[in-house]
């Protein structure tokens, strides 16, 4: 499936290609990436990552059975996640992770995989409870990186995998 993906993106990047600029549009060749995921790589891998015991079973179940996503695992930390992707190589094409975990933070572990270039092509939710976070404007014009508050409720958490799914189809629309 990545070899499918690789020459769509690659047989699709001459429309990335600004002329005037004479310069490769980095959204546009995202924007791509993302319409071939979407048209050929249905469900998306995702791994979860949340130090809270209920919120990560919560979140198992919630992914387990959604038809849209393969779970690739529930992580308890952000040294488990930055180990999984760094260096096992098991790179999702969705990452949910917690906001405030101990000793490594969600945007911790964001920002080192962003470093090391370890998932340029995964899209990372941060979740968290928090509404504003200094941090978050940093990373704001990172096409890959969404904040999201994180679900309290029942219905904000069974609706979940389907919000991840709206942000994902607008990086669409961008460019339809």
């Amino acid at each position: 499936m990545r070899i499918l993906r690789l020459h769509e993106l690659y047989k699709h990047t001459d429309n990335c290609y600004n002329s005037t600029s004479g310069k490769v549009s980095e959204l546009a060749i995202i924007n791509v990436y993302v319409k071939i995921i979407m048209k050929y790589h249905n469900p998306f891998t995702i791994i979860v990552a949340d130090d809270d015991s209920e919120d990560r079973e919560l979140f198992r179940e919630l992914f387990l059975h959604h038809e849209d996503f393969t779970l690739l695992g529930c992580l308890t930390s952000g040294i488990e996640v930055f180990d999984e992707i760094s260096r096992k190589k098991n790179v999702p094409d969705v990452l949910l992770i917690d906001m405030y975990m101990p000793f490594f933070t969600g945007l911790d572990v964001v920002k080192a995989l962003e470093k090391l270039n370890a998932a340029p092509m995964s899209f990372k939710f941060v979740i968290s409870t928090a509404e504003s976070i200094p941090e978050m404007e940093i990373l704001r014009n990172n096409p890959y990186i969404i904040f999201i508050k994180k679900p309290v409720t029942t219905e904000e958490i069974k609706a979940l995998p389907n919000l991840l799914l709206e942000h994902l189809r607008q990086r669409l629309s961008r460019v339809s």
